[in-house]
């Protein structure tokens, strides 16, 4: 009898053989993508200026055109036609190199090869991309001691300010790129409206082509891989043109991607690097097949590339320093964060574009802190970590040296004009080395307190210098933060995380750290944007934004059911028109409800006849704007009354709340944020806050118990069809209604403002508002007869969206006795 394979005995070998079957196919896969994966290894000898062999050669007063004095540090074919960038060690003087500067038909030479070599690469998959990055980290890290050592002893600065701004933040920036760069490259679906329910469209992010990269020299490695990691992954070729001042390390920098390119198979010309004097880089910025310019450096130097830049119509993303203040506020823990401050200020001997400038302190806490301040600056010690390579040991320095002695002397000067105007300085002179008499030190240094206007606290100074300022209020503080012409960065510390935010929204720059400085790049935060705002430059890179910004954003619109619908004109508006009318009732009638109400509506609670169109009349339309005015504690501006809502009622006074459950959305920030609301949520975090809850608790219940009972805020009334619109209307409306209503100013013209001296009349309220709006309001006390409220009645014409607000005297009365009526200042904290 054959076996009949019942469930009472054996294994099925079809199962078996299956299992086996499967895990080879497996272990082929992932075999194949584990060996196209991997790092490619190879090798890039080190400089001789970092190694045991090198012989230092020190150049008295150093500059980049030194060969000209001295002969014996000129290459052995020097060309006297030709200019030559004099490379040397600014902490030590040592001669690095003398190289020849590219002229304008060389760096022409250069964007045509890179060109050439792009046309190939735009073509490579991501998978190939990546390998190129992941076998770039893995060598930087495999190489990170000599890769510090080469950037210190071209700039100067110290092994740890190496590490921490040079190979930490830039192996995040390929961490970044391998593991998200492809998600915000691939293309990319986007929504469509109802109408176009039939189509789908997506954006394609593809190569620009060959674009360029102008940076500074106080990041040689990060500041020249940065940019070419991004332009190569976007699929592009890039040029780029690095400072005078580190143009030998950049050239073994660049020298290594080039290396990894070749080892992985491809063309090492898609990356060109080009050391020429300012006079010359014309031939970049102008060049018709540049099609986009990143630039890191000056200001001025900036606005000449932007110019020139326009020829062509090249787009440039602008990075040009700042001057980064950091708030401390009130009751904040000094001891909690004085290293962050001394980091943020001494790092990189203060040459950092988002470095602390400006420590802005509360006048109570000034004295307290300019003593730890003082304490810390002189126990710092000034020098070069690597010296001289036969010396046989490794100095300790916490600052290491200034790029040039240009800089040192300029730097000087401000400060010593900063000294003869009385201020406090420690510090504030050139550091005279012991044994490296032509190294460029300048002595870490402090001056205080500085009063904002002066010239030292509205220029960049990229040098190891803190000024310390002080202020009274967080009102103040906003101003001195936002009085210069720079708005890169700024830090914003204190106890209450909130606070700190919300004076973070009030700053006029393009990021900011809560209680740390500068993580919104470096290590944490690849994923966010970098750049700044007013002369700061515009533009971003960094994230996706500075990713993408490397593509042409091509959208395409193709027809979702093909084989069933498309596109075809409708009668009524196929040429020739057959009627005017008929084609104008025909589109209108595609627009949606609340902007076909007609102008002449009637208002709310006036009118005559029932009124059925619900989204163009409001059915809830005795309106109360209510306003706060809270003491204890104090919340808002001190000058200023605060939201508390818009309340919905029947014309008979009567009203309901939680309207509809199924729109009581959540997170109204990011509601806001999402739908191009952004002003108005800032608004709100300085003039719509609780006194008792979260604002997002409190923005939710206002928008639950009342914005919900507004006929005309129905979902159905919007045509579009976005979630959460109609709060959006909803708050916007608010808020602006709420600006037509200065309380304080008003109840100010009539003579009077918040005191503890004395009290007020119900009649001397009544008619300071009655004065300036026309009508009369409710006014609220607490059983102290402590005024806290103010209501304005309204009745509204058309929906609320868009409609006339018609003021009327108050429907109600308040709660406020007739006279014996407190109304405290606020806080002055607040």
């Amino acid at each position: 009898m054959a076996y009949s394979g019942d469930d009472d005995g054996g294994f099925d070998v079809f199962w078996l053989l299956t299992i086996f079957f499967a895990l080879g196919i497996w272990l082929v896969i992932n075999r194949f993508q584990t060996v196209h994966n991997r790092a490619v290894p190879f090798r890039w000898p080190a400089p001789k200026p970092v190694g045991p062999q090198f012989e230092a050669h020190k150049i008295p007063n150093p500059s980049l055109e030194s060969h000209l004095l001295f002969e014996e540090i000129r290459p052995s074919m020097y060309m006297p036609e030709r200019r030559y960038i004099t490379c040397f060690d600014p902490a030590t003087s040592f001669h690095l190199d003398c190289v020849l500067a590219d002229t304008s038909l060389e760096t022409t030479a250069k964007i045509y090869r890179a060109a050439e070599a792009q046309k190939r690469w735009k073509n490579t998959s991501f998978r190939d991309r990546r390998r190129v990055v992941r076998s770039l980290k893995k060598w930087l890290v495999d190489n990170q001691e000599t890769c510090a050592k080469v950037a210190c002893r071209d700039t100067g600065k110290t092994m740890l300010d190496a590490a921490l701004g040079e190979v930490l933040t830039t192996c995040a920036k390929m961490d970044w790129l391998i593991n998200h760069g492809e998600r915000y490259l691939r293309p990319e679906s986007r929504r469509s409206s109802l109408l176009m329910f039939y189509k789908k469209s997506y954006v394609c992010y593809e190569p620009l082509g060959v674009v360029a990269a102008i940076v500074s020299w106080n990041y040689p490695l990060h500041n020249a891989w940065s940019p070419i990691l991004s332009a190569l992954f976007a699929g592009n070729a890039v040029v780029l043109k690095c400072s005078e001042h580190v143009a030998w390390s950049t050239d073994w920098f660049v020298g290594a991607i080039k290396q990894c390119l070749e080892v992985s198979g491809h063309d090492p010309e898609l990356v060109q690097l080009v050391r020429c004097y300012p006079d010359e880089v014309e031939a970049l910025t102008k060049s018709p097949l540049i099609k986009h310019i990143t630039f890191i450096g000056s200001e001025e130097v900036g606005r000449k590339v932007a110019i020139a830049a326009t020829e062509h119509l090249i787009p440039v993303t602008l990075e040009l320093g700042g001057k980064d203040p950091a708030i401390v506020m009130p009751d904040t823990d000094l001891k909690q964060w004085i290293s962050i401050w001394m980091r943020g200020i001494y790092q990189n001997a203060g040459q950092n574009c988002i470095g602390i400038e400006r420590l802005l302190v509360h006048s109570s806490q000034y004295d307290e802190l300019h003593a730890m301040l003082v304490a810390r600056v002189k126990d710092l010690r000034v020098g070069s970590t690597l010296s001289n390579p036969n010396d046989g040991f490794v100095s300790t320095a916490d600052v290491g040296a200034m790029i040039s002695p240009e800089r040192v002397e300029a730097t000087e000067l401000l400060v010593r004009v900063a000294k003869d105007s009385g201020l406090d300085v420690v510090g504030g002179t050139r550091y005279e080395h012991p044994y490296m008499e032509y190294g460029s030190y300048f002595h870490p240094t402090l001056v205080s307190p500085v009063h904002p206007e002066s010239d030292i606290a509205q220029r960049e100074l990229f040098a190891p210098v803190a000024l310390l300022m002080k202020y009274d209020t967080l009102e103040e503080a906003v101003a001195i933060a936002n009085g210069t012409r720079y708005g890169l960065g700024a830090s914003v510390f204190g106890p209450k995380q909130e606070q700190c935010v919300n004076l973070a929204r009030q700053l006029e720059c393009g990021m900011v750290s809560i209680n740390d400085f500068g993580v919104f790049y470096p290590l944490y935060s690849q994923d966010l944007p970098f750049g700044g705002t007013k002369s700061s430059g515009y533009g971003r890179f960094g994230g996706p934004e500075g990713l993408r910004s490397l593509t042409n954003p091509k959208a395409i619109v193709v027809d979702r059911f093909a084989w069933a619908v498309q596109t075809t004109i409708p009668k009524p508006v196929d040429y020739p028109i057959p009627s005017i009318g008929r084609s104008w009732d025909f589109i209108s009638g595609l627009v949606g409800q609340s902007s076909s109400c007609s102008a002449s509506a009637p208002t709310s609670c006036q009118n005559t006849t029932v009124e059925t169109d619900s989204c163009c009349f409001e059915g809830n339309g005795l309106l109360q704007q209510v306003q706060f005015w809270d003491t204890n504690p104090s919340t808002g501006p001190s000058d200023s009354w605060t939201i508390h809502g818009l309340w919905p009622n029947s014309c008979d006074g009567s009203y309901s709340e939680y309207c509809d459950y199924s729109t009581e959305y959540k997170d109204i920030t990011t509601l806001l944020q999402d739908q191009g609301a952004s002003d108005t949520l800032d608004y709100m975090q300085t003039y719509w806050i609780s006194d008792d809850e979260s604002n997002e608790d409190f923005w939710e219940h206002e928008w639950a118990a009342h914005g919900t009972c507004y006929t005309t805020l129905a979902s159905s009334c919007f045509s579009d069809s976005t979630t959460g619109a109609n709060a959006v209307a909803f708050f916007e409306n608010v808020v602006t209604l709420f600006q037509t209503l200065p309380t304080y100013s008003w109840l100010e013209q009539g003579g009077i403002t918040p005191t503890n001296d004395r009290t007020f009349t119900l009649d001397e309220l009544q008619s300071a508002i009655q004065q300036a709006s026309g009508v009369t309001a409710s006014f609220d006390c607490d059983d102290d007869n402590t005024l806290y409220q103010i209501e304005y009645w309204f009745n509204l014409q058309g929906p609320l969206e868009n409609g006339d607000f018609i003021a009327i005297d108050a429907y109600e009365a308040g709660s406020c006795s007739s006279e014996g009526i407190a109304y405290p200042p606020k806080s002055s904290s607040d």
